[in-house]
């Protein structure tokens, strides 16, 4: 049985989606709150998979609210409720972390969808996971930790993941879906440019290719942290300079944090470097400048959003740092050659 929290001040929109859970026999236990506060209350207490939230309440408003849900529970999708008149806040709720809205009045194939997309998928567990691991990198830096040889850093995470086994409902395939996208990840970090030998690169396909045929997550979860530490200790043993080290660090950082707004002065300061020193070692060291680097790394999280959930082009587009459809699309043309939705029909059949 799914878990659903319905937050309003208003008891129609929250009655409406208790009414169509009960009339259309879904596998959904649906939870409500009329505040921010409640809704925190009901988080801790009843560990809800989809948060469906009001932006306009007393108390404490849904964008608020949205900010800690976020920060306490990173792997719970949001979707805002709002009216027309409402959507000046959406802008600023979506780029808190929110992954869609509902217009009200709220209608039963609106609301279906978004129950389709969210909770009602097979593919759930895997952008539960997704949302979990994206606030852990941020905290603990895995594949920096992995790819600049930080032993303790990454074990660390290492601990983590294997907590997560317990705590996230995800299925044998989601879990091989995170470790296929983890080793993704990894290799485009660092193939850019000079940081894996033909070797080591060939050896991470082989890894990522061994896990897309696994069954459990018994088999998954061991041999995922096997393949981290064999990365682990070869960078370990590799003497880089300080200088290199910093701009595979700022590689990195692009590549986990690309949905963020991130412009060259900022990420060279970050780094300890000028702007124009930081252009061109970065371009040394990645074969590419730092526009099309992090263009390249937005458009390959928009694939894995693409490929594998039910989330609208608009919502896709936040998710990896723009601000409107019209933009990913052009960006996804330029890197991929074709439009985001001929990339999704083609995985999808």
């Amino acid at each position: 049985m799914h878990k659903l929290l319905v937050v309003d001040d208003e008891a129609v929109p929250r009655q409406f989606v208790e009414f169509l859970v009960e009339e259309q026999n879904l596998p959904v236990r649906v939870y409500a709150a009329s505040s921010g506060k409640e809704a925190l209350r009901k988080m801790s207490k009843d560990l809800p998979e989809l948060v469906l939230l009001d932006i306009k309440m007393p108390e404490m408003d849904g964008i608020t609210a949205a900010g800690l849900i976020r920060e306490r529970y990173p792997w719970v999708p949001i979707v805002f409720l709002t009216a027309y008149d409402d959507f000046s806040y959406v802008r600023s709720a979506l780029r808190l972390g929110a992954h869609d809205y509902l217009l009200k009045p709220l209608t039963p194939e609106s609301c279906m969808k978004i129950l389709k997309t969210y909770l009602l998928t097979e593919n759930r567990g895997a952008s539960l996971i997704r949302f979990s691991i994206a606030g852990d990198v941020e905290h603990t830096g895995l594949i920096e930790a992995v790819l600049t040889g930080e032993k303790e850093k990454a074990h660390r995470f290492f601990d983590e993941l294997f907590k997560m086994k317990e705590t996230l409902p995800a299925s044998p395939s989601s879990w091989r879906m995170f470790a296929v996208e983890l080793a993704g990840q990894i290799r485009r970090a660092g193939s850019g440019g000079k940081f894996y030998t033909p070797e080591q690169l060939h050896k991470i396909i082989s890894w990522e290719r061994k896990f897309e045929s696994l069954s459990s997550v018994e088999e998954v979860l061991p041999l995922l942290k096997r393949f981290l530490t064999e990365l682990l200790n070869t960078y370990a043993d590799t003497r880089i300079s300080s200088q290199e080290k910093r701009i595979r660090e700022a590689a990195v950082y692009i590549e986990t944090h690309a949905e963020r707004k991130l412009t060259l002065p900022d990420i060279a300061s970050r780094f300890g470097f000028s702007r124009s020193h930081f252009s061109r070692l970065f371009r040394q060291y990645t074969g590419q400048g730092f526009s099309l680097y992090l263009k390249k790394a937005r458009v390959e999280k928009a694939k894995v959003y693409l490929r594998d959930t039910d989330e609208t082009l608009f919502a896709i587009s936040r998710e990896v740092g723009y601000e409107d459809p019209g933009h990913l699309s052009s960006v996804f043309l330029e890197i991929t050659g074709i439009r985001p939705t001929v990339f999704r029909k083609q995985h999808r059949t």
